[in-house]
């Protein structure tokens, strides 16, 4: 089921940014390097089978730039947060219906820039 891998893949990439922030080891950015593009993947088609803006997909572009930072390419880390901000000038609706996660992702990209 796609929605259960969905979920799963949030979760290990969530876990596997967490346990690189806290110990810095770079073999678990060789890990998640593949998983975020997957996860980036499916969270578009959730978008498309919901017909709407998915929070995932919002989400993805956050883990995109943490990718590009670990991998130390600032400015590809920038372009992904700037995509995420376009995603959410295009999606009001969305944004304003999960104010409190948005308000968090936006916190946390506020370094990117």
């Amino acid at each position: 089921d796609n929605h259960q891998e969905l979920n799963a893949l949030r979760h290990l990439t969530s876990a596997l940014f967490i346990t690189y922030t806290i110990d810095g080891g770079v073999e678990l950015i060789d890990e998640v390097e593949p998983l975020v593009p997957r996860f980036g993947e499916m969270a578009k088609d959730e978008s498309r089978y919901f017909g709407k803006l998915c929070l995932d997909e919002l989400n993805n572009f956050y883990n995109s730039a943490r990718l590009h930072e670990a991998r130390g390419r600032p400015h590809e880390a920038a372009a992904e947060v700037r995509a995420l901000l376009a995603r959410m000038r295009e999606n009001p609706a969305t944004v304003q219906d999960s104010l409190p996660t948005c308000e968090v992702l936006l916190a946390r990209v506020a370094g990117f820039l």
